[in-house]
């Protein structure tokens, strides 16, 4: 089986990718996973709550209320708190990595291709075994502004998550296929149908 790892800076469009991507592929040749779902996951658990709230306040942050864990706490502090975020991370990553390793294996065996989102794979040297890393890129300013107007995020906050990711100039250049998010619908769908046409080669 075929891996893709689909990374990229945040709001480029590495959903919409790879949403687009699947419907052209032979039914049941392409599965995905995202690691962000992964973690939505994971965070409503209350034993990785738990966890999560310890190494907060080992960190001296804190992310709960009197309702208990919140979910709008963890993600602000996340890009407020380095070393909180650190924590964070080292306790999820190997939580996904083995919720990618045990949703490959119980794939069909018929699946050719397994796209996995991954959005710091670079950033943590995420070690998820892929055959081709794509990376999903935009300028600077657009993502900027899809954060702000379309996902409705505070500037400040908008700015603290771009500031934690690695710039997507340096991502571009550790990418075996680029895929540019920046100009009109219809100039992103053409490369992702040409991406699609070059993973079906593949297996033809």
């Amino acid at each position: 089986m075929f891996r893709i790892a689909v990374s990229g800076g945040v709001a480029c469009g590495k959903s919409l990718l790879v949403e687009r991507l699947v419907r052209f592929f032979p039914e049941g040749k392409m599965a995905r996973f995202d690691c962000d779902a992964a973690v939505r996951g994971l965070l409503e658990e209350n034993s990785v709550q738990e966890v999560l709230m310890a190494r907060a306040s080992e960190s001296g942050v804190s992310i709960s209320s009197g309702n208990g864990f919140e979910k709008a706490l963890l993600r602000k502090v996340l890009f407020e708190n380095s070393t909180f975020r650190e924590k964070v991370e080292s306790e999820l990553h190997p939580r996904v990595l083995s919720c990618v390793e045990i949703f490959a294996e119980e794939l069909d065996s018929g699946t050719r291709v397994l796209v996995i989102e991954v959005p710091l794979l670079f950033e943590v040297e995420f070690p998820i075994r892929r055959d081709m890393v794509l990376v999903v890129a935009a300028s600077a300013e657009s993502q900027m502004r899809r954060l702000v107007e379309d996902r409705q995020l505070p500037e400040d906050l908008a700015a603290n998550i771009l500031k934690s990711q690695m710039p997507v100039d340096e991502k571009m250049r550790r990418a075996d296929i680029v895929a540019w998010n920046e100009g009109s619908l219809d100039s992103f769908e053409a490369q992702i149908e040409h991406l699609a046409d070059r993973c079906i080669s593949l297996f033809n």
